[in-house]
């Protein structure tokens, strides 16, 4: 390995000056182009190349030129260019071997040299260099010889991965000559001997090996690059790690010195070869590369290996050479063999079986054709073949079909008409296994042309299109196959259907037209879609909505009960067979209007002033159907003349030039321009003194949407100096701007309100009235309206005050402010007042401002109204219009599959029908406008409900004299359901008994021996179910009365005694109660000795055992009709001991003690009862102490 020491020139060249050469004045240096191709001129240096020539030998140097690189020479006055790849052979007559020099090489270049093909170790070469620098340079030189030899270029750098293909890809140029056996430095390293080392330690990779081999695929593995053991040259050399190490694997299958193309790069030690062409050799060289220093060694020694045999590839299939109407030739191409001769092939074919698989051998033998015979007619055969070496079959190849020849398909059926419309026939017809094609022809009879072919292919329907209404039109089909055409099948004759007639033209006015009624007269449709026109229909609209006024034959009509002064819209439609047409074009038609009625009588707006007042009035009732053109209003004064003080436009005035404290008259009255009506009722009011005069309305200017400037002019002060102004802002209240309606024809229609022309008085000096609206003011000088007053004309702005909200916007003496943090797209409105010693002013007229305008805010309060299992109704109320009037509103909704619904409605209110029972949606709603749509609401989630439940089945659980439990369901039902129970009364009319969610109830005070009916029905939010089958259930008899008080016992003797008992209250129905007594020895109970059934309250026994203890107890029993005697509980019991029989003392009654059956014999003593209850506790103690013992033992062995 050898390198040149390079300088770069002005222009950025680098060049390279070869050891042992000197230049002349006369030469060039070299020079390497970068890979762009353009080539720099380099600057002469100041002597050229001089080889040295002693006669004692010479030296050759190979220098390699990469591809897209150039080198320049210059040789006396001859210079050369060599393009890249190539390798330039430089020859010198001098006896000393080249040094070796650092060559500087231009950013993504570098420099590979060999001498006679043999790498020199760097180190080396840089220590002659050392011993030869101190040294004067030979002289005496001759022009080297130069030879190049064409170097392919290095193939370019695989993806990384642990399988790589080792067949070339198509349009790929990536090989690796011989020449890239040695080492070669990636970029340029500071030190170079440290670079030669490593670069020997990567050379000296091992041969890779082959553990496992396949016919397509191999396992290649390597080891690591190391050092020579016991060399000292790589002592003071860092390790090598494998992290830093990445490894090239090359291959090539033209033989050891074919070319090589790269197939893996990676950290990996091993690989798999793939996609392998079996029975093939192939032969591995792996190169390693140091990415920390960027440098690639020699390649390793080649590994050779050759891929197993296997079953041929798969063959080509078949192809049709000849055939006929019960043969056919088929012949086929061999396949690649892959190692083995082929034996044989097989093909086999699809007999026309029903099963897609089926297929039957037809032949085997190593000829490549073959002819079947015997086949049927007009018949498809599918056939598949496969090759057969020693090793196995090959894959067959793909199905191919071939048909026999047949003969022509017969006369086919005509066509059938499937769809008829009024431009269009979609005809059907069928397809036989003969029929390959179709011809469908047509005739229309109107052309006189004859059959023409409308179709020509393989489908069995075809549309007709662009056909007459109500035309007849014929068909005919044939059909094709490859032996010809059928004959043409029967006509068929088919008629399209008619259509809608066009619209009417545009009706027009006829006669003179009144303010009631007018004539209008209309023309027939120029189209009438093929049918004749059976009559017409009129529709007249006067602001509510198009009404139908008229259906008839003829072409004219007179509307009457009209409204005067209205503008009504006009618009017709034709009716034919074939449907009714559409409306025509709109005529706009006026009535005439009358005069208006008469105003309401004039209202002050606030108190009397000492010089003006301020007059208002509303707009008469009846306008008589034309706009109200102005209004004049007349004052009578003190002296009683009447003069005109007014005439204009607006509703309202000011009248100045007063004389305080004297009566006026006024009135008013209305002019359209059908003429004048009639006065008003007068107003009869008195001057006074006031506040300043009410300002002119203020100016506003609106800077932007959030702020305007508002100014305004100064008022009369009438006789007090204005200390300040007030300015008052108002917007609409959300009542009047979002309009909540219940009623579906609320929400339809959405009127505007009307404009409250009549308005109440001002809020000052603690009289609270309503807000006046837009005014003029008019001064009046000896009873004539003052023109020279500049009157602004301007729209009316009349709201209703209770919509209004004000606020103070300024304060202060100036008259001007500036208004911020306004809403955009709104309506704002402003007023004035100003402010004396003697109060306030009247409040200006109002004026709007609006900023601009924009979509429509997003709608609000979604609410839920009603559901049902299937439906869910909601309302939401209206949004702010922000300007523009809202013309519907979108609403979508999803349920729990995610499908996402719409729907355009124009009312607020919705009622989504087919929806899923028991299923949750979320629904949104947004509104549009004409600046298009707004922002969608929150989001309403609303379910809907459950289908009913059905009735549970009702049970009795305990049956009691005077109550009844039932029982219903299970405690595993549902949460939420509830249930209704019902009973009849004695009319037979059910009532309900319980409603609630509990599983069960009890029926109390109720009658014994009484039947009682109930039936059931479970209710949820879905709705309340059906009701169960009524069922019966009867109260038992009431049990006697127990006798509560323990029988006494006397007069006892050695065999009898006397029990008493108290009575005991019988029942309501005055029943006769009997008693039991129960008499049985005390240490026997169980065996009864007595018991006898009497209606007294007493018993004598004269049967008893002498010296016997005995219990006595006593019950009532009761006998009621139609049933077995019912006893009851049992009194507390008596022990009494009978006399022994030596004594036939009698006790008496109170020596005998009342005492209870839980009394202890008396022949038990202190000391028996002392050893029990010894006996007990020591019984006791040992079963503790063997627990204990147990549970120690327990937790030693768990331990």
């Amino acid at each position: 390995m050898m390198s040149y020491m390079g300088w770069e020139s002005p222009g950025g060249t680098t060049h390279f000056t070869p050891p042992n050469f000197q230049y002349d004045t006369s030469c060039y240096p070299m020079v390497i182009t970068p890979p762009n191709g353009t080539v720099e001129a380099g600057h002469p240096p100041p002597h050229c190349l001089q080889p040295p020539d002693n006669g004692r030998g010479q030296q050759t140097v190979h220098f390699h030129v990469k591809q897209g690189e150039a080198v320049s020479l210059q040789l006396g006055g001859q210079v050369q260019t060599i393009q890249g790849p190539a390798t330039v052979r430089w020859v010198s007559m001098h006896h000393e071997p080249p040094l070796s020099l650092p060559v500087q090489a231009p950013p993504g270049h570098y420099v590979q040299q060999s001498r006679e093909q043999r790498p020199l170790k760097p180190q080396n070469h840089k220590r002659k260099y050392r011993e030869q620098s101190g040294k004067p340079k030979p002289s005496g030189a001759s022009s080297p010889s130069l030879s190049v030899q064409s170097t392919p270029p290095q193939s370019p750098v695989k993806p990384r991965g642990n399988t790589y293909s080792a067949r070339p890809r198509r349009g790929g140029s990536a090989t690796i000559d011989d020449s890239e056996e040695s080492g070669i430095g990636i970029e340029h390293d500071e030190d170079q001997e440290e670079n030669g080392l490593y670069l020997e330690i990567l050379s000296s990779i091992r041969t890779p090996k082959v553990p496992e081999i396949n016919d397509t695929y191999a396992l290649l593995a390597w080891t690591p690059p190391v050092s020579e053991p016991g060399d000292v040259r790589f002592e003071h050399l860092k390790p090598i790690l494998n992290t830093d190490l990445e490894y090239e694997v090359l291959i090539s299958d033209k033989g050891k010195d074919g070319k090589y193309r790269s197939i893996y790069n990676g950290a990996s030690l091993d690989c798999y070869l793939a996609d392998l062409r079996p029975n093939t050799e192939y032969h591995v060289r792996v190169h390693a590369t140091l990415k920390s220093r960027n440098l690639k060694g020699g390649a390793s020694d080649t590994v050779s290996f050759h891929t197993k045999c296997c079953e041929p590839d798969q063959p080509q299939p078949p192809k049709l050479t000849q055939r006929s109407k019960t043969s056919l030739h088929l012949r086929w191409n061999a396949p690649a063999d892959n190692g083995k001769h082929i034996l044989h092939y097989k093909l086999e074919y699809n007999e026309g079986s029903s099963q897609a698989g089926h297929f039957v051998s037809c032949f085997e033998g190593r000829a490549k054709q073959c002819n079947l015979s015997k086949l049927q007619p007009s018949s498809i055969y599918k056939f598949r073949l496969a090759a057969v070496n020693e090793l196995g079959s090959s894959r067959y190849s793909e199905i191919v079909s071939f048909a026999t020849q047949g003969s022509p398909p017969s006369q086919p059926l005509p066509p059938s008409a499937a769809e008829i419309t009024e431009s269009s026939i979609r005809l059907l017809w069928s397809k036989r296994p003969c029929d390959d094609e179709f011809t469908l022809q047509m005739e229309d009879a109107k052309t006189g042309h004859g059959f023409l072919s409308q179709y020509n292919g393989t489908d069995v329907e075809y549309t007709v299109i662009n056909l007459r209404k109500n035309t007849t039109y014929r068909f005919k089909l044939r059909a094709h196959n490859e032996m010809g055409a059928s004959a043409y099948s029967s006509d068929v004759s088919y008629t399209t259907t008619p259509g809608r007639p066009g619209p009417p033209p545009k009706p027009t006015p006829k006669g003179k037209i009144r303010p009631t009624s007018f004539r209008v007269c209309w023309n027939i449709p120029a189209d009438n879609g093929g049918s004749s026109i059976v009559g017409y229909e009129l529709e007249l609209d006067g602001g509510s909505g198009w009404q139908s006024v008229y259906r008839g034959e003829d072409l004219e009509y007179l509307c009457d009960q009209l409204t005067p002064g209205t503008t009504y819209r006009v618009r017709v439609a034709a009716k034919s067979t074939g449907g009714t047409s559409d409306y025509s074009e709109s005529c706009f038609i006026v009535t005439e209007p009358v005069a208006p009625g008469a105003p309401s009588p004039p209202t002050l707006i606030d108190k009397p002033k000492a010089m003006s007042l301020h007059l208002t009035w509303t707009a008469p009732t009846e306008d008589g159907g034309a706009t109200i053109t102005e209004y004049e209003i007349d004052m009578t004064s003190p002296d009683n003349t009447t003069r005109g003080v007014y005439r204009g436009r607006d509703t309202d005035c000011v009248v100045a030039g007063l004389l305080p404290g004297r009566p006026y008259l006024f009135q008013v009255k209305a002019y359209n321009r059908a003429g004048e009506g009639p006065w008003s009722s007068p107003l009869e009011v008195i001057s006074g003194a006031g506040p300043p005069d009410k300002p002119r309305e203020p100016k506003a200017v609106c800077k932007s949407g959030s702020s305007a400037q508002v100014t305004w002019d100064q008022p009369i002060n009438n006789g007090a100096i204005i200390t300040g102004y007030r300015l008052e802002l108002a917007s609409l209240s959300t009542h009047s701007l979002q309009v909540e309606s219940d009623t579906e024809d609320e929400v339809e229609d959405e009127p505007e309100e009307e404009p409250q022309e009549e308005l109440d008085h001002s809020d000052y000096e603690d009289e609270s009235e309503a807000e006046d609206e837009e005014e003029k003011v008019v001064k009046v000088e000896e009873v004539i309206c003052d023109k020279e007053c500049e009157v602004e004309e301007e729209e009316d702005v009349e709201v209703d005050p209770k919509d209004l909200v004000w606020r103070q916007a300024y304060q202060g003496p100036d008259r001007g402010t500036d208004l911020r943090d306004l809403t955009p797209a709104s309506l704002y409105y402003l007023r004035v007042c100003a402010v004396n010693s003697a109060g306030l002013s009247p409040f200006s007229s109002t004026v709007s401002m609006e900023t601009p305008s924009t979509h429509p805010s997003a709608p609000f309060n979604l609410t839920f109204i009603s559901s049902t299992s299937s439906s869910l109704v909601f309302k939401w109320k209206k949004p702010a219009e922000n300007g523009e009037k809202i013309l519907h509103y979108n609403v979508e909704w999803s349920g729990q599959d995610k499908e996402v619904r719409s729907e355009q409605v124009n009312r607020r209110k919705l009622n989504l029908e087919n929806l899923k029972p028991d299923n949750n949606y979320t629904i949104k709603v947004q509104a549009v406008n004409t600046r298009g749509k707004g922002p969608f609401s929150q989001p309403l989630r609303l379910s809907t409900k459950p289908l009913p439940p059905a009735p549970p089945k009702l049970e009795c659980l305990s049956i009691l004299h005077n109550s009844l439990k039932l029982k219903w369901a299970d405690g595993k039902s549902g949460l939420g359901v509830n249930y209704i129970l019902e009973t009849e009364n004695s009319k037979k009319v059910w009532y309900p008994l319980y409603n609630g969610s509990a599983h069960s109830f009890k029926h109390s005070k109720l009658t014994e021996n009484f039947e009682y009916r109930y039936r059931i029905c479970a209710a949820t939010e879905a709705g309340q179910g059906p009701f169960s089958l009524a069922v019966s259930f009867k109260t038992c008899y009431a049990p006697p009365p127990p006798v509560k008080i323990a029988p006494r016992v006397s007069s006892i003797t050695e065999n009898g005694c006397l029990i008493q008992w108290t009575v005991q209250r019988g029942s309501s129905t005055g029943e006769q109660l009997e008693y039991k007594v129960l008499l049985n020895k005390a240490r026997d109970e169980s065996a009864l000795v007595f018991s006898e059934t009497l209606s007294d309250t007493q018993l004598r026994l004269h049967t008893l055992d002498p010296k016997t203890e005995y219990t006595v107890r006593v019950c009532s029993v009761r006998n009621p009709s139609n049933h077995s005697p019912l006893t009851g509980v049992p009194s507390p019991s008596t022990n009494f001991t009978t006399l022994p029989k030596t004594g036939s003392t009698v006790i008496p009654a109170s020596v005998v003690a009342e005492a209870p059956l839980s009394t202890r014999d008396s022949n038990w003593s202190d000391h028996k009862w002392a050893v029990v209850i010894l006996s007990g506790f020591a019984f006791f103690a040992v079963f503790i102490a063997m627990l204990i013992q147990q549970l120690i033992s327990l937790g030693t062995v768990s331990s």
